[in-house]
């Protein structure tokens, strides 16, 4: 069986994915064939392909300060703000996370194995010219696009690059299980660490945190919504050349996480944020049958896959 694991964005929550993504290389049976990331997840597949293990990217969020994160325009920029450019650069995470979490964009490039299984990498902007999707394989990945993944409109500037500006996916599509399924996956997980309540929370932060749900849960509902349509056209034997049933699995917070999209408070909030992670991913797994231990007493019956119902 072909699996992919599609990691998608969330900001600092990605910190709560870190966690995931430990426990799925690290207590699993999974084997990954294909990885995708998008957005802030741009960091955790980065430093995958360059050679750290899951828990030291845990690790690396687990020691992050929120100000690591931070660079800004010269001061006067600001006093001109509606002039702005964006709210923030990204020359502190050339300056000091690339380098401090090890990501070496020649390993990236380089990399073919992921826990010694043979892998293939992608990673996703959107052409701002074309306002479509662009999918990058791993073999093509420079620091231009490596800032182009997580350059969120308005927070940092566009990356300027084959004469045309780049963005962040996430308002098109924070986790494309849409290339998972053209590198031939059968079964796909996917890490998601964007909050799906109804309830309306007031302030400009959080207004700007319910763009972010809104696009990229829309955007996720109708992958599903296209990946069950093609399940039951297989299913009824009227599939067109080449469809095949996919089986998809994501591994969602069912609480709030902690932290928030853009910022968090620091290493006291980050750490619990990981543990979370790290739990709903055994809870996940124990369900699924997937986890190396035996799951705990009691535990729920396998749940449907997501693509087995449609999607709420």
């Amino acid at each position: 069986m072909k699996r992919s694991l599609v990691l998608a964005g969330g900001g600092a929550k990605i910190g709560w994915a870190s966690g995931v993504l430990q426990v799925l290389m690290e207590e699993s049976d999974l084997e990954f064939d294909h990885i995708d990331a998008t957005s802030g997840s741009v960091f955790n597949l980065g430093m995958l392909l360059s050679g750290r293990s899951a828990g030291e990217i845990a690790e690396a969020w687990g020691n992050l300060s929120p100000r690591e994160f931070l660079s800004f325009h010269p001061w006067w920029r600001y006093l001109a703000f509606w002039t702005l450019p964006s709210l923030l650069t990204q020359d502190a995470a050339v300056r000091r996370i690339l380098p401090k979490w090890g990501i070496d964009l020649a390993k990236v490039r380089t990399c073919r194995q992921v826990n010694g299984h043979p892998v293939t990498a992608t990673f996703n902007v959107v052409d701002f010219t074309t306002k479509r999707i662009k999918t990058i394989p791993h073999e093509q990945m420079d620091l231009d696009y490596f800032l182009a993944v997580d350059a969120v409109p308005g927070v940092v500037p566009p990356v300027a690059k084959d004469g045309t500006l780049y963005v962040d996916a996430l308002l098109l599509k924070d986790a494309n299980l849409a290339e998972a399924v053209r590198q031939g996956a059968e079964e796909i997980w996917v890490i998601w660490a964007i909050e799906d309540r109804p309830e309306w929370r007031g302030g400009f932060w959080n207004h700007l945190g319910h763009i972010f749900e809104i696009c990229a849960t829309g955007n996720l509902k109708r992958e599903l919504d296209r990946i069950a349509e093609v399940n039951e056209h297989v299913a009824a034997g009227t599939a067109e050349p080449g469809q095949r049933h996919v089986t998809v699995h994501i591994v969602r917070p069912r609480h709030p996480i902690p932290v928030g999209y853009l910022f968090f408070r620091g290493r006291r909030q980050m750490r619990p944020t990981i543990e979370a992670g790290r739990i709903a991913a055994r809870e996940y797994l124990g369900r699924t049958g997937h986890l190396r231990r035996a799951a705990p007493a009691g535990a729920a019956r396998t749940p449907r896959p997501e693509s087995a119902r449609a999607a709420p």
